[in-house]
Formats: C-alpha cells, sequence, structure tokens
C-alpha cells in the first residue's frame, strides 16, 4: 500500500493510531489526503482493523471511501465502512427489526400541519398578542428544533406540545421521520436493544456540524465498544473546522461540540494550518477577519502557494450598476475574442458569491444579458420561479402563437373546477378568450372578478401591440402580474424578469426568443461557466475567481442577525455565525476575490474592515 505524501502536522495526525484525536482542518487543509493515509496506516498494523467513515452526504460517503480504498487495496474493502449518520442508524435499527417505514415528506408536512391546527385550538393562539402567535412554518422550526436538541430541558409549553401531538400522529401510522431515526438508535443502545456497529475506528468527518443528536449516537457507541462482548473501545478521529460552522440555525454544535469532544473522548487535537488551495493574501485577509471572533480553537494559517493573489473592494450606486459590473467583469475575461459574444469559462474557474437567492436572482439576469454561460444549483434558477414562468408565458401568449392563459388563470388561484368550466367556453387552453365575450354566469364572484381582471390587461395590452409599443406591453403585463401576485417576493421576481427583459435588445419577440434559447444553454452547460451558489452552498467548494455580491449591513451580517439586542449574547453569537459565513466565502478562491456592495440601502459590510484590505 502507498500512501499520499504528508506535510509535518498531517503526518502526526496520521501517526495517531492508538488513541482519539481531533484534527482541527483549516480550509484547503489536505483533510481527505490525511484520512486516505490514516487509513493506510491503520491497516498496516492492525491488518485485521475495521474502519468506520461517517459523513453527511451520501455523495461525501462513496467519494471518501473509493478514496481510502484506493489508497489501501481492493483486499481491505470489506473493512472499510461509510455512510451518512442516518443510513447507518437505519442498518442498526434494521439489524434489531426496530426500523418501520420512513415518512415522505408530503405526508410529513401534513402531520406538521395537523399538529398545528390541533395546538392551535387546544392552546388558543388566535388569541394571542400578534408578536406572539406562531404560523406554521414557526411550528415546524419548533418541532425540529426541539428533535436536534434531544430530550431538552423545560421546553416551552407550545413547542413541547406541538412535538407531543406531530410524535402521536407518527406513532399511529407506524412511520419515522429521519430525525427521529437517530433518536431511537440511541435510545435503543442505551437500553441496549440496538447493536452498536463494531468497528475499531471511527472516522467523522465536517464534525463541526454535528448536532447534539449525532454527538450522542457518536457517543454511546464508543463507550458501548468497551464493553462486553466487544471489550474494545474504538478510536475516534474527527476531523473538523470551528471557523467553518455555519449551520447553528440546525442546532450543529460547532465550536462547543468541539471542546465536548476533546473532554468526552480525551482527544488530542492537532491542527491543519497549510493551506493548499488559497494565495498568501487571501489566506492573511481570511485569517485577520476570524480572529475577531472570541470563542474558537487557537490556529496559524500559512498558504503552500505562497503570494499572486489579488484581492478587490468595489462599491457602486445601486444593484443593477453592482450586477452589471461583475457580468462585464466576467466576460472581459474570459471572451474568446475582441467584439464576440462567446466565452471560454471552465469549470471551478468563476464563482458568484451570496448571502441570498434574491441577489443570485439579480446576478443571473445580469449575466444572461451578456449572454454568458452560468449554472445554478438544481431548482433554484430564476427563470424557473413559478410567477416569471407565467409572467414570460403570458408574453409569449400576446406576442405570437404561444397560449397561456390557463397557466396564467391556475397560478392566480382560479379553481380547477371554474377552469373547467371556461375550457369547455373558451377551448383547451382559453385561446379564444383573447377576443371572444366570456358569459360569467353561474361562476362564483371572485372567478368572475380574476377573469375580468385579465381580459381588462388583455384589451390594454392589444391596444399597445397595435401601435406596436413593445414597453407599454412590457409595463402592462407586469402590472397585471404583480396585481394578482400574493407575496411580496413574487411581485420583486415579476419586476426583475420585467427589468431582465427591457434590457435585451430587438423586438419583444425576438427578446423572448432569445430568452428561451439562453435558458436552454445553460440547463446544458454542465461542464463550466460561472457558478452562481450562496455562501452556504459554497462551503466545501473551490475556484479560480471568486466573487461575493452584496457585502452590505443587513445582508451579510443578515439584518436578523442585526437585530438582536447587541449587548445580549445571541447577538454576540449571531454575528460570529455571519463572520464565519464570510470566511467560508473568502476561502473558497484560489487566486482572486472581489467584494462588491452598492451604496443605495445598507453600510458597506463591517467585515470588509475586519480584513484589513486597504481600500
Amino acid at each position: 500500500m502507498s500512501g499520499p505524501k504528508l506535510n509535518p502536522d498531517q503526518q502526526i495526525a496520521c501517526n495517531t493510531i492508538d488513541s482519539s484525536c481531533l484534527v482541527v482542518a483549516g480550509p484547503g487543509s489536505g483533510k481527505t489526503k490525511l484520512l486516505e493515509a490514516k487509513a493506510k496506516a491503520i491497516l498496516t498494523k492492525y491488518p485485521n482493523a475495521r474502519i468506520l467513515a461517517v459523513t453527511f452526504t451520501r455523495d461525501a460517503a462513496d467519494e471518501l471511501r473509493a478514496r481510502i480504498i484506493n489508497t489501501v487495496g481492493n483486499e481491505y474493502a470489506d473493512q472499510i465502512i461509510s455512510g451518512t449518520f442516518h443510513s447507518i442508524a437505519i442498518e442498526q435499527l434494521q439489524n434489531a427489526r426496530q426500523m418501520p417505514r420512513i415518512i415522505s415528506e408530503p405526508e410529513q408536512h401534513i402531520f406538521y400541519e395537523m399538529a398545528y391546527e390541533q395546538v392551535k385550538a387546544e392552546m388558543c393562539l388566535d388569541d394571542l398578542p400578534d408578536e406572539d402567535r406562531i404560523c406554521l412554518q414557526d411550528a415546524i422550526y419548533l418541532i425540529e428544533g426541539l428533535k436536534r436538541r434531544f430530550e431538552p430541558k423545560s421546553p416551552a409549553p407550545v413547542a413541547a406540545r406541538l412535538l407531543e401531538v406531530y410524535n402521536s400522529l407518527a406513532a399511529d401510522k407506524k412511520v419515522i421521520d429521519l430525525q427521529e431515526i437517530l433518536m431511537r438508535c440511541v435510545r435503543g443502545m442505551r437500553s441496549g436493544t440496538v447493536a452498536p456497529i463494531a468497528v475499531t475506528h471511527v472516522f467523522v468527518d465536517e464534525f463541526q456540524d454535528t448536532d447534539y443528536v449525532q454527538y450522542c449516537w457518536l457517543y454511546e457507541i464508543y463507550m458501548l465498544l468497551a464493553r462486553a462482548p466487544y471489550s474494545r473501545r474504538p478510536v475516534y478521529t474527527v476531523v473538523g473546522d470551528d471557523d467553518q460552522s455555519i449551520y447553528a440555525w440546525r442546532q450543529a454544535m460547532g465550536y462547543q461540540g468541539m471542546m465536548r469532544y476533546i473532554q468526552d473522548f480525551s482527544a488530542q487535537v492537532i491542527t491543519l494550518g497549510m493551506n493548499y488551495r488559497s494565495r498568501t493574501e487571501i489566506v492573511r485577509c481570511a485569517d485577520i477577519l476570524i480572529s475577531n471572533n472570541a470563542h474558537r480553537v487557537p490556529k496559524r494559517f500559512d498558504a503552500h502557494n505562497g503570494k499572486g493573489g489579488l484581492i478587490q473592494i468595489q462599491r457602486f450606486p445601486n444593484k443593477e450598476a453592482e450586477v452589471k459590473h461583475i457580468a462585464s467583469i466576467i466576460a472581459q475575461a474570459t471572451r474568446t475574442a475582441p467584439g464576440e459574444h462567446t466565452y471560454d469559462i471552465p469549470k471551478k474557474e468563476w464563482a458568484v458569491l451570496a448571502r441570498n437567492k434574491w441577489l443570485l436572482n439579480k446576478m443571473e439576469t445580469a449575466l444572461l444579458s451578456f449572454g454568458i454561460p452560468y449554472t445554478r444549483p438544481k431548482g433554484e434558477s430564476f427563470w424557473d420561479r413559478q410567477e416569471v414562468v407565467v409572467f414570460l408565458g403570458l408574453l409569449r401568449t400576446v406576442t405570437g402563437n404561444y397560449n397561456s392563459l390557463d397557466q396564467v388563470l391556475t397560478w392566480s388561484h382560479v379553481p380547477g373546477s371554474a377552469l373547467a368550466a371556461l375550457r369547455q367556453q373558451l377551448g383547451p387552453k382559453l385561446g379564444r378568450m383573447r377576443t371572444a365575450e366570456v358569459n360569467m354566469t353561474g361562476f362564483e364572484a371572485h372567478v368572475t372578478a380574476k377573469v375580468a381582471a385579465l381580459q381588462n390587461a388583455l384589451r390594454g395590452i392589444k391596444s399597445a401591440l397595435s401601435s406596436s409599443n413593445d414597453e407599454l406591453v412590457l409595463c402592462l403585463a407586469r402590472d397585471y402580474m404583480k396585481e394578482q401576485a400574493d407575496s411580496n417576493r413574487a411581485k420583486s421576481n415579476i419586476d426583475l424578469a420585467a427589468e431582465a427583459v427591457q434590457r435585451l435588445k430587438g423586438t419583444l419577440g425576438r427578446r423572448l426568443a432569445y430568452l428561451t434559447q439562453a435558458t436552454k444553454q445553460t440547463e446544458a452547460t454542465s461542464e463550466g461557466g460561472v457558478e452562481l451558489l450562496t455562501l452556504h452552498g459554497s462551503k466545501g467548494l473551490e475556484w479560480t475567481n471568486v466573487v461575493i455580491v452584496g457585502c452590505e449591513e443587513k445582508v451579510i451580517p443578515s439584518e436578523q442577525a442585526l437585530s438582536v439586542d447587541p449587548a445580549h449574547q445571541h447577538s454576540q453569537d449571531a454575528i460570529a455565525e455571519e463572520r464565519r459565513l464570510f470566511f467560508v466565502g473568502l476561502t473558497r478562491a484560489r487566486e482572486r476575490v472581489m467584494l462588491t456592495y452598492s451604496i443605495d440601502k445598507n453600510e458597506r459590510s463591517r467585515f470588509i474592515a475586519e480584513t484589513g484590505i486597504a481600500y
């Protein structure tokens, strides 16, 4: 077996085979390479060892196992067990014949709704002052929060009752959710009805993201294997970075969990401070930034690749100017030839990161107007938003042979029975609505109002079309859609879509045709293009060039983090979490970071000053 070459810190961690350790692995520090080498070292010394590798996603688990086996050889494949917390716990429960059916997401949502409605009636929640009332989403948050805390002391009465009703509904149907799987497994190991996974060594990746239930699961395995009939306590290697703990809202234990692990497992602390990803300038700024957090494991950062990095800070009068400039910078850097609108953007070359998806929507429309290829995670594209799809469908309907009027009315909450009756009058897709009078006898008042609103909009649009006034057509369609929208977010997205169409050149029909072609091209671009991700979604990834857009107060740090009383500990914790998130974004870059902000609504983010960059 030949293993990867290690630096001195990695070698210390690799050689710690007979006692548990915490490996504090900073960004780009080669933690996976370490785990490969450590598996080799363990199997060299103990050929009969069994190694359990635990991660948070199935893909990560499969990749880690494949890399370890590639290093140690296929003959050891049966001795390498990998999986997520949940997949391994499911196997334990199945072996103990205690595994019921896993609840589906639609079922679970129904149980959440039922629990919420029952508790709302029982505890007269609607009679509470406005500031104390809770909505369904609040109820879901309370239920999931209690589950992650696992047997919390003195939970709030409303939260406790919500969880009690939810658990009762699940028990009646003999189903189990993902969080309950781990709790049931922990209880089973404590009572002796569920056996631990029989292993000699345990690897845990991204340990800072573990919640209390996951921690209890790891601890019970550790304690049980020390007893008969196993009689050998496993050796743990947990790898994590408290500076990259960005899931407090999911009850991740972060720094506190790492400190508890050191105590409970008598673990040695080994720090990997060499960054093999980023240039010195980027590493230094990230180090200065994160040093503002009080509760963290002391560590040093060094850049293996040395100097040569670039960090830029740019200010803009408004968000439109900001995203347009970013698109133009990327266009200049990636254009295949002067004056051409074709671009060469290899995979992992460019990323634009943002604190929220709304900023990425703005960025997406700017890139599309330049014709720059880009990708977003599945289901997150701005152009896939329902209100945007319906808006563009309405424009295509009034400018061509396309017909989506039934889709428009469906979106505006006209019931299916009413639509069926309208289709009998006006054809399968209500195509005759543009020219024929509609007989609304027998329809409910709100349906009549919806149809009348659409017909009025169509008449105005028809008039604008007769005078070839494409801009007026666009405005009338936008205004109609916004009147029918049922949320401010939907209205904002309709405005953004209208602005994107307005920025394009040519007739309205040609602009819509361009949008159709361009969005299809982005769907097919899997081997390259600018990657658009939230800061949370960027964790674990890297690019040559990284832009963080919207570096403003009330964005990063978020308005929610700033809304807590500054004197309260929760406020300090919330700001520290946002700072870690900004740190994650900075350390995704290999060569270049661009931090941008606009001054029309918010002040520049405090985190820019905290990087120590002169601007």
